[in-house]
């Protein structure tokens, strides 16, 4: 915020800064800065600056008094508003006062005034002093929208920002050891200071420093990325520079910097430029012309080099030096003009958004008529029927020199054999000025202007606003064009031609062209309709050949979200059925609406309007109508008409392209020739009707990505959030249906977040319009997949609210209510929520009368939520919830069954819910899904079979259907978490099952399997696997062939290092670590607790005390005995005592210090661990006194062998 500001800043002569991109971009990323300063550090936003900033602002005591908390932020007191914020010396942080007297120039309002003492001016002037920057964001919150034009005033009134803040010593502070010199100087400054208050204050200060040098260097890195933007100049950047000041282009001398400024040619090259052919290998782009107020027009050459007032703009001229030229196009307009420099910038010379679409009406009083523009409609109204390439001369009246004529080529292929013809022997007559020759030699295309859909064929407001001398004046009405469409229908109608050509018009030159295009030389034609070869080329022939409809996508519903996937494949649904071969004559709604387009391409605005609403009694929906937009470009038609000046004409369009945009064709058109930001302008209309309807077309065009890009590029979701605040109904459903439609991805997701959409969004959940609800539970529930809108869910108070519409009677409402819940209810304040709120019993009611695959997945996502608080399921107990999931049980999609298997796993934790899932036969649809592959699903199905297991007689009925032998199956699974929950379900299984032993042994390779387990990464898996060891080893012989597997091996391998995989190594005194599966922070005492136990029962098996003893398992298991776990000190003091029964493993005790803990143990009220410590302690007791008595050592030999 140091030197950067004065090096990126851009002045105008008079000091002050001017109107420029660039300047715009700094204005933005200070108001940035600002704000969060005072989010992020609130600390140093308070510190008090060595100088306040002081300037004239056009801000109110209003203003401050409409912020929230002003009374407890500001006294407010005959139009001046001071901060309750002091100063050390006991002045306020802010103050806002009015001029009583001002001497000099000022910059008040955007506008230099010069003031005197006696002025009758100063009382309306108000000046602004502030301290800190929690001043600045005050200053900011009241100028709403005017936050740039504030910094702007501020920037110009103090121009060394810096000195201001941290004082004349650090101006240079971030340059050389300026900053260290800064960092010595306030350690000085604080080791003399004794006070805390002010050691505070220093180290805040210093902080702010480090702030402020970040900012500056942020400042300098856009700088040098701006700058290595602008190397050369090229199409898009004068496409920029000229918007900026067409803002200021009017007609009135004292409200408008200029007369007019637009290109010299409308034809742009593929290249994007506009200049002749001959001029682009010098460098030049393009030619403007600008008519100044104070001068002569004159034409301006904009070149790659620069800009510089062209002399000679023919084709033949030649453009200066480079060193003659401007790089910027407004410092070139200020030299040549004097009233656009002293103007040019202000407020009151601002003209608002120029639209390229509509001719300035300085064009209006001309007098004559170009007849360039009719030769170009009328070249592209017969672009379907000239099908060869041709040199076209756009001379209508052969007045124009030979280097003043333009050569546009269409891009078709050449019909072979064309013969050379005049203009008065086509079919155009010998008024049309078109001079058709055979061209094989390519030429310049004819492209269409990114700010202009249809190729320079003319809107509805420029051939209404064309000046017409007296011979060529046409009356404006629909009759006298039907009248002349007549008049031409009978001069071609001819003998035995089809009704079908008598009623469109069709000329004899037109059915020779099309006969011409029907050889198999041109049959591959793109914009063909017959099929390859076929046919005798009459019109007849081509109308049976046009398909009978279009597929098109489904309905638009407010309650779906289209997918990229559907968009392609109903793209390629169009194409294929355009290109078969299997066609039927088009229906009468085809040429009705072929011929109203034909109407509004005429450009009369009377007949323009009266087309738009005869159109709007049609079919839109249609195939057939669909096809005749398609067929004559109506879609861009209708997209240009949005810029004209009519609201009338506007509003007709708006209505037409919200019924049609219901075809992905439609939405893809649209965004393609640049319909979004003249759709997006409409929104900012004062007609209320226009804005609902045009935020309500842009929500069914934004049904794919690139449709939401551009949206969220050109600012369209903060203004859908501010139509929330609209008195209309209809205002607020269309902006709620623009930010559902918005919502998709994440990059839109950031954008409803920093608009604050969910405060407003909140507030509409009261209402009672389910239209309005829909759209708004709609955006929630896509939102809340991130955390940080679950938070504002939960502050801003939506559960109880969202839980209301669970008993809606609009089944689409309780599906997105129901969504949005299973999303937030991950939190446990959400869940008690729902509970304290009845949600549960309305939610069993809907899943019991579901009748939809969406409502089924919401609504069983919402209860497997709530299933993880234990009230809830006692709740979801008495309303019989249990019964309706298990129903649901392979019945459903995978997605409905990973919700209904995760509830019952959890409702499963209940006795009287076990015995409910089973009595309802819910056994059997969990064991054949053991089988499946889903991952995620298995998980859930293991875990249900697991608390099922608890009941003896659901181990019976699992045994029964084999479920344990599918359970051992998923011991191989490639997943750490399938394997660590089918091990947990099969401990309870294989203690409850009778003869359990022996149908382990039946497993081929059961046994050898489950020691494997033991060489896994994961914490779970070994926890478990201990688990079901400690079980396997209940039965002797299941006990020997795990001895021969090496377990005690294995499991001494685990006491003595644990490795957890690749994430972290522990040892036994490590109290948690990160589970890779979930993420969660899971404690060892759950794998010390299941080692021990496996480690007791396997030492009543032959020499496996010993063994334990010579691996190093004995030293590791005592520090167990420090666990918090009352469990894991109970399976240690067993552990322990097995293995004091061998005389070594007693020496290894004793070595270790176990006497001490064991003795605290005996103190223990838990029986198992006193009497496990005490035998332990007299054991290794026993060993001790044989060495003093040998007539103990007959005794020690008996406990050794018992």
């Amino acid at each position: 915020m140091g030197s950067t500001v004065s090096a990126r800043a851009e002045y105008n002569e008079d000091g002050y800064l001017d109107y420029s991109p660039r300047n715009q971009a700094l204005l933005e990323d200070m108001a940035k800065f600002v704000q969060e300063m005072n989010e992020k550090n609130p600390r140093e936003s308070t510190v008090i600056f060595d100088r306040n900033f002081q300037w004239c602002t056009s801000l109110r005591a209003d203003d401050f008094a409409k912020l929230p908390k002003s009374e407890d932020l500001f006294v407010i007191q005959d139009g001046n508003v001071s901060s309750v914020a002091k100063t050390r010396s006991g002045d306020p942080c802010l103050v806002l006062s009015k001029v009583e007297k001002l001497t000099g120039t000022y910059n008040v309002h955007g506008f230099l005034k010069r003031f005197g003492e006696d002025d009758n001016e100063l009382g309306q002037i108000f000046e602004i002093r502030c301290w800190t920057f929690e001043g600045f964001k005050h200053i900011l919150d009241a100028s709403a929208t005017h936050k740039e034009a504030e910094i702007k005033l501020c920037l110009e009134a103090n121009t060394e920002p810096l000195t201001s803040i941290m004082g004349p010593g650090h101006v240079n502070m971030g340059v050389g050891t300026s900053m260290l010199d800064t960092h010595e100087r306030l350690l000085r400054e604080r080791a003399r200071s004794s006070n805390d208050p002010a050691v505070e204050e220093l180290d805040n200060k210093f902080r702010l420093c480090l702030l402020l040098n970040t900012m500056d260097v942020k400042l300098l890195k856009n700088t040098v990325h701006d700058m290595r933007k602008i190397t050369r100049i090229t199409p898009e950047l004068v496409d920029r520079e000229l918007e900026v000041i067409r803002m200021y282009a009017g007609t009135g001398q004292s409200t408008s910097s200029l007369a007019d400024i637009s290109y010299s040619s409308e034809l742009m090259f593929a290249n994007g430029t506009r200049a002749s052919i001959r001029r682009q290998p010098k460098g030049d782009l393009c030619f403007i012309t600008v008519k100044p107020h104070d001068g002569a027009e004159f034409s301006i050459g904009c070149n790659s080099a620069g800009y510089y007032v062209a002399k000679d703009p023919s084709p033949n001229g030649e453009p200066p030096p480079e060193e003659d030229m401007v790089q910027d196009l407004r410092k070139l307009l200020k030299k040549q003009s004097a009233h656009f420099s002293q103007t040019f910038g202000k407020e009151d010379y601002k003209q608002g958004k120029y639209n390229d679409t509509v001719l300035d009406r300085s064009r209006m009083k001309q007098t004559g008529v170009d007849g360039k523009l009719p030769s170009i409609r009328k070249l592209m109204m017969h672009r379907l029927m000239m099908k060869t390439v041709h040199n076209i001369e756009l001379d209508p009246d052969n007045k124009l020199g030979p280097d003043q004529r333009v050569d546009v080529k269409l891009d078709l292929p050449p019909t072979p054999a064309e013969p050379e013809k005049s203009a008065t022997d086509g079919p155009t007559g010998p008024r049309s000025g078109v001079k058709i020759t055979k061209e094989p030699t390519p030429e310049p295309i004819l492209r269409v202007d990114s700010r202009r859909p249809i190729a320079r064929e003319l809107t509805v407001a420029e051939r209404a606003r064309l000046p017409r001398s007296p011979q060529a004046k046409v009356s404006a009405n629909i009759d006298t064009t039907l009248q002349h469409e007549r008049r031409r229908k009978k001069k071609r109608e001819e003998p035995g031609q089809d009704i079908f050509g008598k009623d469109m018009g069709i000329s004899k030159f037109q059915l020779h062209m099309e006969h011409a295009m029907s050889s198999p030389s041109v049959a591959g034609d793109r914009d063909d309709r017959h099929v390859a070869g076929g046919g005798t080329g009459s019109r007849n022939s081509r109308l049976r050949n046009r398909p009978a409809s279009v597929p098109l996508d489904p309905d638009y519903a407010t309650g779906d979200s289209s997918s990229e996937e559907e968009e392609e494949n109903d793209d390629k649904k169009f194409s294929q059925v355009v290109g078969t071969d299997t066609f039927a004559e088009l229906p009468t709604d085809y040429w009705g609406v072929t011929k109203l387009i034909k109407y509004i391409k005429g450009g009369n605005m009377n007949a323009t309007l009266i087309s738009l609403c005869s159109m709007a009694d049609y079919r839109l929906n249609s195939d057939s109508c669909l096809l005749a937009f398609k067929d004559n470009g109506g879609i861009e038609i209708l997209v240009n008409l949005l810029g004209v000046d009519d609201d009338e004409i506007k509003m007709g369009s708006l209505r037409i392209l919200k019924e049609i945009t219901r075809s992905s064709h439609t939405r893809h058109v649209i965004t393609d020739c640049k319909g979004i930001p003249l759709l997006v302008s409409c929104v900012d209309n004062f007609n209320w009707e226009i804005v609902a309807t045009a935020a309500e077309t842009l929500a069914r065009v934004a049904a794919f990505a690139n449709a939401r890009k551009q949206l969220r590029h050109y600012g369209t979701i903060r203004k859908f959030t501010r139509m929330l605040e609209h008195e209309k109904f209809e205002v607020k459903k269309a902006g709620a249906l623009g930010l559902w439609r918005c919502s998709v991805g994440t990059k839109n997701k950031s954008a409803i977040y920093h608009a604050k959409t969910f405060s407003h969004l909140g507030k509409l959940l009261t209402s009672t319009q389910e239209e309005l609800l829909i759209p708004v539970v709609g955006t929630i529930q896509e939102c809340t997949v991130q955390p940080r809108f679950q938070l504002l869910m939960r502050s801003e108070g939506m559960v109880p609210e969202l839980v209301k519409l669970f008993s809606s009677t609009n089944q689409e409402l309780q599906d997105l209510a129901a969504n949005a819940v299973f999303k937030a209810a991950e939190h446990e304040d959400v869940r008690r929520q729902v509970r304290e709120y009845g949600g549960l019993p309305p939610l069993s009611k809907m899943l019991a009368e579901a009748k939809t695959p969406a409502i089924v997945q919401s609504v069983t996502g919402a209860l497997y939520q709530c299933c993880h608080d234990r009230e809830s399921v006692n709740v979801l107990r008495d309303c019989k919830a249990t019964d309706y999931l298990v129903a649901l049980l392979g019945k459903e999609s995978e997605d409905v069954l990973l919700n209904v298997t995760g509830a019952l796993g959890l409702l499963a934790q209940d006795a009287d819910n076990r015995t409910t899932i089973r009595k309802a036969g819910g056994i059997l649809p969990l064991v054949r899904l053991l089988t499946g592959t889903n991952e995620r699903l298995l998980i859930n199905v293991t875990m249900a079979i697991q608390n099922l297991a608890a009941d003896l007689e659901c181990v019976q009925a699992i045994d029964k259907q084999d479920g344990i032998r599918y359970l051992w199956s998923l011991l191989k699974s490639s997943n750490e978490s399938v394997k660590s929950g089918a091990l947990l379900a099969l401990c309870p299984c294989m203690e409850k099952t009778k003869e359990a032993g022996e149908m382990v042994r039946s497993f081929v390779g059961g046994l050898e399997l489950v020691i494997n387990l033991l060489k896994s990464t994961s914490l779970n898996v070994l926890s478990n696997v201990c688990a079901l060891i400690g079980r396997i080893a209940m039965d002797e012989e299941n006990l020997a062939v795990i001895t021969d597997h090496n377990v005690v091996a294995m499991l001494s391998d685990l006491t003595n290092t644990m490795v957890y995989g690749e994430y972290e190594q522990f040892y036994p005194f490590t109290s948690a670590l990160r589970s890779p599966e979930t993420g969660a922070y899971l404690t060892v005492d759950g794998l010390r607790l299941h080692l021990a136990e496996a480690i007791a029962r396997c030492c009543n098996y032959s020499r496996n005390r010993e063994t334990f003893g010579e691996c190093g398992a004995v030293a590791p298991l005592v520090s167990y005995l420090t666990s918090h776990d009352e469990h894991v000190r109970q399976a240690t003091c067993r552990a322990l005592y097995q293995l004091s029964r061998h005389a070594a493993n007693c020496i290894t005790l004793h070595k270790t210090g176990v006497v001490k803990p064991l003795i605290r143990m005996m103190a223990s009220r838990n029986e198992v661990i006193q009497e496990n410590a005490a035998c332990c302690v007299r054991n290794i007791r026993l060993l001790a006194l044989a060495n003093e008595r040998p007539d103990l050592v007959q005794s020690l030999a008996k406990v050794t062998v018992r």
